[in-house]
C-alpha cells in the first residue's frame, strides 16, 4: 500500500522468496545463504529500479498501486499523470526475505533460526 504525506508517495515492499539449492561450492549454513541471496536480491531490484528512474520507466508499477489505492494522492504528484513522480527516495523500504530448501546431493546445516 502506498505511504502518502503531503508531498510524496512513497512504497514500503517487502518480498518473500523461495528457492532451492542444487549445488554447493563450500561449506555454509542455510541461514548465512539466505541471508546472502536475499541481500543480492535488494541490490539487484534497488540497480533496476534505478536504472528505470534513468528513462523515466516505472518498471515496477508503483504508480499504478498509487493510482489504484491512493488516486487523489496520485492526482496531485503526477499532476494527474502528466507527470513521472518516482525518485531514488520512492522506494521508502526494501524488505527480502528468502527461504531455501536442500534439493539433490545437497545435505543443508540448516540451524534452528
Amino acid at each position: 500500500m502506498p505511504i502518502v504525506n503531503e508531498h510524496t508517495v512513497r512504497f514500503r515492499i517487502k518480498l518473500k522468496l523461495t528457492g532451492t539449492v542444487s549445488e554447493l561450492f563450500e561449506k555454509k549454513d542455510i541461514p548465512q545463504i539466505e541471508k546472502e541471496a536475499a541481500e543480492a536480491v535488494k541490490r539487484e531490484i534497488m540497480q533496476a529500479y534505478r536504472n528505470g528512474l534513468q528513462i523515466e520507466a516505472d518498471i515496477f508499477r508503483l504508480g499504478d498501486r498509487a493510482y489504484r489505492y491512493r488516486l487523489q494522492a496520485w492526482k496531485r504528484v503526477s499532476a494527474d499523470g502528466t507527470r513521472f513522480f518516482l525518485d531514488e527516495r520512492s522506494i521508502e523500504q526494501l524488505d527480502v526475505k528468502v527461504k531455501l530448501r536442500s534439493a539433490g546431493r545437497y545435505k543443508s546445516n540448516r540451524k534452528n533460526s
